[in-house]
């Protein structure tokens, strides 16, 4: 009896189908989460493909190894580094400063999710610390660093790491802003940061601003203004400002009482006087016991602008000066107002205001005044974006040019030779490292013109802590790498850095000598020549939970007691201007030129 075969009709067809489609969609959800989802487990940082690679023929093609960064997800890596410095200052050809320091950062990478593209990570500072030492050896703190500490240590930030190892889209302008207003408050902040009026713009003015910026400069007392006030302008009356005050030039204080107020009511309002007859302190003072909320002083010559200023510790009201122009201006519109029972408004900001409006910058365009992110790129860099994309081995090198802008343009020529692969014992097990000479050079690109955007019309200003790429300095560092061969991390490093060079800038010049009550203008401007040199030793480190040690790197110094920023250096210059020809107004003029120029 003949048997038949089993029927595989449309529905045993349909069945194989079915188990290739899930054959195929897993497939498919394997190869998405793998390149492009989000959960991918790790990331590697690849090299830009700027590197030219020269072979060795000590090294055999089996012995090379791919050095590259493997970053995990959800993992930590501590970048860590003492760098011992030593800052070499000359102006107009005069030592004014030999100042030696220990700086100590320790930043924590935080993988946090891992993309295409690259990869979403928290930055955290974990220490920031600026050790000084005096002729002596001693070890101390300077106030400027120690509020700078207090501002950046234990915060953290959002980033976005390409897979070129750059760290992008740092949401750093919080940390920009609060290093911003600390350095108010300690007068630390370049002069023309000092103060912004405006006032309404001409109805005939074309442009579609209602307001606009007047030329001004601020005060130098002892408590700093900040913020924004907006409030009608009245004038003076009288309009000098100088009730109960001595004249300039008297040895007399100013007197109070009652009657010691402005003729007219100025409460809550911002009150336009005219300079002259009695000191800056005493102007002020009088606004402020008459309730006014800021003042506007007006010169009575063509002549520059100079800032109010004097150690009162009793002057807190915001103020600027205006030129001769600006206040016959201004009286003019206040009057104008006056007659047809109108206010006329004005605006005065100081500080962070000031500084958004003058550079017309949102929230979250701050200027890094400090260098944090200068600090940061800089230890992500070297640890980063050195390999190159091609197997290396004993004797082989690779070398880069790279043009910067940050701030003054720079190239830096970039050499790395791996000088041999080694087997490190630690604790019970073992790691392969390789071990890689670094050579660097860096200098100034004087015929190119920093890149800025439309919306910033001024020059970057170099910040505190810089490289040489912030000056006009040149120089260059070489050392050696331990790298990890299995995760391309720079577990230890120890580099020498030599950089100098000079550039001018235009100091301000000396305040009035002697203790007659003045309100003169100070002397011109002096343009002065500032020659640097700097050398470093600096050991780096890398850690991650499960290998690594920065203990030896990280451990501070114990710095004891506080000083005052730069008392060192400005004693010195003291001690050179003392010795010079001109006698007590050079003295006095570099005290005053290096308050700024420091």
């Amino acid at each position: 009896m003949r048997r038949e075969a089993p029927a595989t009709g449309r529905f045993g067809r349909g069945k194989n189908f079915v188990l290739l489609g899930f054959v195929l969609l897993f497939g498919f959800l394997l190869l998405n989460r793998y390149f492009f989802e989000s959960d991918r487990g790790t990331i590697e940082v690849l090299s830009d493909g700027r590197f030219k690679l020269s072979r060795s023929d000590s090294s055999n093609e089996h012995e090379r190894r791919l050095l590259r960064l493997v970053l995990a997800k959800n993992s930590s890596y501590t970048f860590a580094e003492t760098i011992d410095q030593e800052v070499s200052t000359s102006i107009m050809g005069k030592e004014v400063g030999e100042q030696k320091q220990k700086i100590y950062m320790e930043f924590v990478l935080h993988v946090d999710n891992i993309k295409s593209d690259g990869a979403e990570v928290t930055v955290t500072c974990k220490k920031f610390e600026i050790v000084s030492f005096d002729d002596d050896g001693k070890p101390y703190k300077a106030h400027l660093w120690e509020t700078m500490e207090a501002v950046v240590a234990g915060s953290s930030f959002s980033a976005f790491l390409g897979n070129n190892g750059t760290l992008l889209k740092s949401d750093t302008a919080h940390i920009h802003k609060k290093v911003f207003e600390e350095l108010h408050k300690l007068d630390a902040l370049p002069m023309e940061l000092n103060a912004i009026l405006t006032i309404p713009r001409d109805a005939a003015s074309d442009v579609e601003s209602l307001e606009e910026s007047v030329n001004c400069l601020g005060t130098r007392f002892v408590n700093r203004p900040s913020g924004t006030v907006k409030a009608p302008m009245v004038l003076a009356q009288p309009r000098t400002a100088c009730e109960c005050a001595p004249p300039i030039g008297s040895t007399g204080h100013r007197w109070s009482g009652a009657h010691c107020r402005l003729k007219n009511d100025v409460a809550g309002k911002i009150v336009v006087m005219i300079r002259g007859e009695c000191n800056f302190e005493d102007k002020l003072i009088l606004a402020q016991d008459s309730g006014a909320v800021g003042v506007v002083l007006g010169d009575t010559e063509d002549r520059e602008l100079v800032f109010m200023g004097g150690k009162s510790e009793k002057v807190y009201l915001p103020a600027v000066m205006v030129q001769k122009v600006d206040y016959d201006r201004i009286v003019k519109h206040i009057m104008r107002a006056d007659d047809a029972s109108e206010e006329y408004v004005g605006t005065l900001r100081h500080g962070l205001d000031a500084f958004q409006y003058d550079n017309k910058t949102p929230n979250d365009a701050i200027d890094d005044l400090l260098g944090y992110n200068y600090l940061l790129e800089d230890q992500l860099k070297k640890r980063l974006t050195i390999f190159p994309n091609e197997p290396v081995g004993r004797g082989d090198s690779w070398e880069r040019t790279v043009q910067t802008d940050t701030p003054v343009p720079h190239e830096n020529y970039e050499k790395y030779t791996m000088e041999g692969i080694f087997k490190k014992v630690i604790g019970e097990n073992y790691r392969w490292i390789a071990r890689v000479k670094v050579e660097t050079k860096e200098s100034p690109l004087l015929t190119r013109a920093p890149r800025q955007s439309s919306a910033q019309s001024k020059e970057k200003r170099p910040p505190l802590i810089s490289s040489a790429s912030s000056h006009n300095l040149k120089g260059g560092e070489s050392g050696v790498y331990d790298i990890d061969v299995v995760s391309g991390l720079v577990l230890h490093g120890e580099v020498e850095q030599k950089i100098s060079g000079s550039h001018s800038q235009s100091g301000p010049s000396a305040p009035p000598v002697g203790n007659a009550r003045s309100d003169s203008s100070f002397p011109e401007p002096t343009v002065v020549k500032i020659d640097t040199s700097i050398s470093a030793h600096s050991f780096l480190c890398t850690t991650t939970v499960a290998f690594g040690d920065c203990s030896q790197v990280i451990k501070p110094d114990k710095g004891s007691g506080r000083r005052t920023f730069a008392m060192q250096l400005r004693s010195r210059a003291l001690v050179n201007a003392r010795t010079s020809d001109d006698g007590e107004k050079q003295r006095q003029q570099t005290m005053h030129m290096m308050k700024h120029v420091y």
